[in-house]
């Protein structure tokens, strides 16, 4: 599977053209599903060498999060990010 570069036509990357510094690239790899409208989206990344108090902020943030019914999103890292996948799933 192939990384692909992400443009600011895409839904979900447009609010990203609005703030100060926007990104220069975004890449991703598979595919970007459809959103319904509404629906609320919520990145966590952090650290790869986090406290364990980060570790438990991020897991318990993704957890109640979830639950909620927002999609949790994040970069795959070790880290926060796993904290934030563990806690979604």
């Amino acid at each position: 599977m192939k990384y692909e570069e992400c443009n600011f036509e895409h839904d979900f990357i447009q609010p990203l053209a609005n703030i100060p510094e926007p990104p220069s690239h975004l890449w991703y790899r598979g595919k970007i599903p459809k959103r319904p409208k509404g629906q609320k989206v919520v990145s966590i990344v952090g650290a790869r060498r986090c406290t364990p108090y980060g570790e438990n902020i991020a897991y318990k943030l993704a957890y109640d999060l979830a639950r909620m019914g927002i999609i949790i999103v994040s970069g795959l890292a070790y880290g926060i990010d796993s904290c934030a996948h563990r806690g979604c799933l």
